[in-house]
């Protein structure tokens, strides 16, 4: 009785971390849309990287990185009216956001 609690234990802890957030599978266009879109924020081709990280988070709404990009692009626009509301949205979307977060309030205030 034992091993089969002990086997239930492990394949509901091995459940829980295959469907984790991190474990998300990635189609080929979110792939080619973040490798995109981080040429484009390193080159700080704000203006092109701004729909490209628009896209991001409407194919990823919960994920944190998707947040941070497109308030990297929106701040390199200086666009103060985006950084506010996308802030907003980071906040109601994600769960349990990333402390970044905070830091681009930081910067914002």
């Amino acid at each position: 009785m034992a091993k089969a609690t002990e086997f239930f234990a492990i394949a509901a802890l091995g459940l829980l971390v295959a469907t984790d957030s991190g474990c998300r599978y990635r189609s080929p266009e979110e792939k080619a849309i973040r490798a995109e879109l981080r040429h484009l924020l390193q080159e700080q081709n704000y203006a092109k990287a701004e729909p490209l990280a628009q896209r991001l988070v409407q194919i990823a709404p919960r994920d944190d990185g998707s947040w941070d990009r497109l308030l990297q692009a929106y701040f390199g626009e200086n666009d103060l009216v985006a950084v506010k509301r996308a802030l907003a949205s980071w906040r109601v979307a994600v769960d349990n956001p990333s402390s970044k977060v905070d830091e681009y309030a930081g910067e914002l205030a």
